[in-house]
């Protein structure tokens, strides 16, 4: 390069040519590693980078690469679904690297993956890598490694020198210096630096943006943000471990000041008057016959406040009825299923249901904000049942943003399904708003959307459709209730309830 005729150019020439030449590097370097995911879901600051290109802040759609890494900031969350069909979560303060990814034109035996996790925490759902070779697939964190015999898992950094891990489905094998454990389905681990790993009762302590938010369905779980956290390790994965502990000694802790106690917050739905409930009906025998209902205005609900369950629900006496899968937020949702049997009932004003019914019941919105976007992630679910084969599965996620202002709405969700649905399974649902904006006015209306407002896609899903109903609810629209049922060409149907909320 002529560096003298470039000087000739003048420094306003020279500063665009230079910015044009980081540009194209950039695209260059991004361009030669291969697409490892897409961003579902963010809120907060998110930020990417490479070895070779600059920092970005991530929004919805962005792609991650193989070499990034993803940096959380304290208010900071991101799903993200990798080209292998899994799921990763990542919690605010969490340093998470992709070192190494090869899926694009791999075999299920061939592909493989390295992931990186320096402080914080994540949870997944894996995907097609190490199904088949389980040593195809390591998570790498300063304390341990991860291989993966299973499909969900949390993990979890905090102290510093501690990595808690719970397991949902299938094995995790942790390994370090000291030893090896295989953790199996609903059993959690830790393992601290310079330890061997072991069992423990104490669950990951998974830190959510808002109170309770950020379930994971997995038993063992505190969704909690643990005050005495210290996310500031960042190191890399290959140092002395006498060096380190001699040089790291664990920092003397003054004796806290004496506070009075403060009574703590129920987070169960007080009972009383100004709750919504949409909600579907299973008939328990088959047959196809799926029961929507859903509730415009508002009524009474009463609520067990040790056990959240929903005993009463405009005038209809549930205490008999088996109640499962009981979930509440904030004091201001609750969502879950009870068994009516073969009778017929009518909830909160809907249609007439039997069979196992899911639920989800909410209160009204008081003070509905009028501009800016209500961005809503999933808070927690009923599972997903079949109308015909009984099949049950997952919702994976729900997201759903509004535009305050004009009433445009998008969302996406996704389930998995864990059994034949349709000759297939992996139904993912997508819509956005069209030419008709979503009716959402907020105090004791609901919204609907229905088939023509809805884009199903999925495994020989060409010709369903989908009707999800909903409102919005707690004291500035800070949760979201939404049932769904998607429907195939022969008539049968998937259907559960959900609660969202929004950082």
């Amino acid at each position: 390069m002529n560096y003298s005729k470039l000087a000739g150019l003048g420094w306003r020439k020279c500063q665009l040519w230079l910015v044009a030449l980081a540009c194209l590097f950039l695209l260059h370097a991004q361009a030669q590693a291969e697409v490892a995911a897409n961003v579902s879901f963010v809120s907060g600051v998110v930020t990417a980078k490479s070895s070779d290109t600059a920092s970005r802040e991530l929004a919805k759609g962005n792609d991650i690469f193989s070499g990034d890494s993803i940096d959380t900031s304290d208010n900071g969350r991101i799903q993200m679904r990798f080209t292998d069909g899994g799921l990763v979560s990542l919690m605010p303060r969490t340093l998470f690297s992709v070192d190494e990814y090869l899926h694009e034109g791999k075999s299920e035996e061939d592909g493989s993956l390295v992931f990186g996790m320096l402080r914080g925490g994540m949870r997944t759902i894996t995907g097609s890598i190490g199904k088949i070779k389980h040593e195809n697939y390591e998570l790498k964190t300063p304390v341990a490694t991860l291989g993966i015999r299973g499909t969900e898992y949390v993990a979890v950094i905090g102290p510093p020198d501690t990595l808690r891990v719970h397991v949902g489905k299938g094995k995790v094998v942790i390994t370090n210096d000291h030893g090896t454990l295989e953790v199996t389905e609903g059993r959690s681990a830790v393992v601290v630096l310079g330890s061997a790993p072991e069992f423990t009762e104490q669950g990951p302590l998974y830190i959510a943006s808002v109170i309770g938010g950020d379930k994971s369905g997995l038993e063992g779980l505190v969704d909690q943000d643990p005050l005495w956290r210290d996310p500031a390790l960042d190191r890399p994965f290959a140092f002395d471990e006498a060096e380190y502990l001699a040089s790291n000694p664990p920092p003397e802790v003054n004796p806290p000041a004496i506070t009075p106690p403060v009574p703590p917050v129920s987070p169960i739905p007080p009972s009383g008057s100004g709750y919504l409930m949409a909600g579907h009906g299973m008939n328990p025998s088959g047959g196809g016959v799926v029961s929507p209902y859903f509730s415009p205005a508002a009524f009474t609900a009463t609520f067990d406040q040790t056990t959240g369950n929903l005993l009463d629900v405009g005038g209809v006496n549930l205490a008999g009825m088996t109640a499962t899968n009981v979930g509440y937020l904030a004091g201001n949702i609750s969502w879950g299923e009870v068994d009516l049997g073969n009778t017929s009932t009518s909830l909160g004003g809907g249609s007439s249901v039997v069979g196992i019914t899911s639920y989800v019941v909410g209160s009204q919105v008081l003070n509905m904000p009028t501009s800016g976007t209500l961005n809503y992630s999933l808070a927690g679910a009923t599972p997903v049942r079949s109308s015909i084969s009984g099949v049950s599965g997952t919702l994976n996620s729900f997201n759903l943003n509004i535009d305050a202002g004009s009433m445009l709405y998008d969302f996406d969700m996704d389930i998995t399904v864990n059994g034949v649905w349709n000759g297939g399974a992996n139904p993912h649902v997508t819509a956005d708003s069209g030419p008709n904006p979503a009716s959402l006015p907020g105090g004791a209306n609901g919204f609907q959307f229905t088939a023509a407002d809805v884009n199903v896609n999925g495994l020989n899903c060409s010709t369903c459709n989908a009707n999800i109903q909903g409102f919005l609810a707690g004291p500035n629209a800070d949760q979201a209730g939404v049932s769904y049922l998607i429907t195939d060409s022969q008539n049968e149907s998937l259907a559960g309830s959900a609660a969202l909320t929004r950082p």
